[in-house]
């Protein structure tokens, strides 16, 4: 008897698994871009910052679901500045404040523009009016 119990609550773990692998299988994981590395330089104030974020205009290009329909958005930013920003980090907000996904762009110089990928954990279906903010530069 208690052999048949142990199998059952294997079975019941397992299937949990198997529902929420198959109805939820969303995870919020950012572009190859973003895995964590050293960053050279130095980060810049916020006041730094906001003039930093006028001079990296972003844009998204297309929301698209992955295998899970989770949305993935593609985006781009571009360098108007005349310095070279060594690292920026952006981030996807579904409306203006509840981030939803994160990715680096590096060694973006002056008049460049670079696209990126974010993985987000939001089913495509329900992903209504993603923005994009620059939350970190490094120079």
């Amino acid at each position: 008897m208690r052999h048949h119990r142990q199998i059952a609550v294997v079975l019941l773990l397992v299937s949990a698994l198997v529902v929420i692998f198959a109805t939820g299988g969303c995870t919020n994981s950012s572009s190859s871009q973003s895995k964590a590395k050293k960053t050279t330089g130095k980060r810049v104030s916020q006041e730094s910052l906001e003039a930093w974020q006028k001079r990296l205009p972003t844009a998204i290009i297309s929301v698209f679901p992955n295998q899970a329909q989770c949305a993935r958005v593609y985006g781009k930013v571009t360098n108007t500045s005349k310095k070279t920003a060594i690292m920026i980090k952006i981030r996807v907000l579904e409306g203006t404040e509840k981030q939803v996904g994160i990715t680096s762009i590096e060694n973006l110089r002056p008049n460049e523009e670079k696209t990126f990928e974010v993985q987000t954990a939001v089913l495509e279906s329900e992903f209504e009016n993603p923005t994009l903010e620059i939350s970190e530069v490094w120079e």
